[in-house]
């Protein structure tokens, strides 16, 4: 077992295709608590720790990552295969790093907690690819998957998630990796609010605010008056709408650009509601908002 000491800088750092929240300003992670996957390493005699669906687990020798050897996931049709452990707690913030390496024929390989996807790997084969990040849990098992055809198979080695102490997200579901739009409703009069998987910042969904004939917006609630707080994460226009956040007063404006904006800004809240806005622009128009994080400072 090894214990490696982390830093985690401010703000939002791009881990392959995934964003991670960082810890705030002056937070620094000690030493890595215990390594909550039994059988991580790959090290252990046969493949008993793991649960293993629509395909085989094998553990192999030919060059793995770390120690001996590595754990193999062999696809029996082109259905999904995975490996998965449960008996996790929800609603932790959790660190999971290792290394996946996958063969010419396979698809991309993605990580999921329970049904959500938390990364998605390249398409680089028989290469090993390195993954670390941070992530809340919605459920109680994890899933490595191999994806392609008959055949494909995914390596995993030197698997290691362990707890991590960083301060709550106020936005429910700011990765927007969540199922549909209940964290994140319409309390505008009129416009809309959806889901998109077309270039999200990270991950495979952004939040899209419609605009209707008026600013449209949608709400986050709990806030309290005299605290501080961070908000960082990303914006971006249609091109001819303007995203605003207001929480009290304006917090943020971003611009035109149909880029992704970079947001990072520091308030004293005087209200306990906060608005991600579309406004300019004609109806129809909108701004998108991934990776969002919201912590008390």
């Amino acid at each position: 077992m090894h214990w490696p000491r982390i830093h985690l800088p401010p703000g939002y750092h791009r881990n392959q295709r995934i964003v991670r929240p960082m810890l705030p300003p002056g937070v620094v992670g000690q030493w890595r608590g215990p390594n909550l996957l039994v059988d991580g390493d790959m090290e252990d005699l046969g493949v008993s720790a793991w649960t293993v669906a629509n395909g085989t687990m094998t553990k192999e020798t030919g060059s793995p990552k770390q120690g001996g050897q590595l754990g193999r996931i062999t696809q029996a049709s082109s259905t999904s295969a995975y490996i998965r452990q449960s008996g996790i707690t929800s609603y932790i913030m959790y660190r999971l790093s290792g290394w996946v390496r996958i063969t010419p024929i396979s698809d991309a390989c993605r990580i999921y907690g329970d049904g959500d996807p938390i990364w998605i790997g390249s398409t680089t084969p028989n290469v090993w690819e390195y993954f670390d990040f941070l992530f809340m849990l919605q459920g109680t098992y994890m899933l490595f998957y191999s994806r392609g055809p008959s055949g494909a198979y995914a390596e995993f080695d030197d698997l290691y998630m362990s707890e991590e102490t960083v301060p709550a997200n106020r936005f429910p579901d700011g990765t927007m990796e969540g199922y549909g739009i209940g964290s994140w409703p319409l309390t505008s009069a009129t416009g809309s609010t959806e889901k998109i998987t077309t270039n999200p910042y990270a991950g495979i969904q952004a939040l899209r605010v419609t605009r209707g004939t008026g600013v449209s917006h949608t709400t986050t609630y709990g806030l309290t008056s005299g605290i501080d707080y961070r908000m960082t994460g990303y914006a971006r226009s249609c091109g001819n709408c303007i995203p605003n956040v207001f929480s009290g007063a304006t917090r943020w404006t971003g611009n035109t650009s149909t880029d992704w904006q970079s947001i990072d800004v520091t308030w004293t809240s005087n209200t306990t509601a906060l608005r991600l806005e579309t406004t300019s622009g004609g109806v129809g128009g909108y701004s998108d908002w991934d990776s969002l994080l919201l912590v008390e400072v």
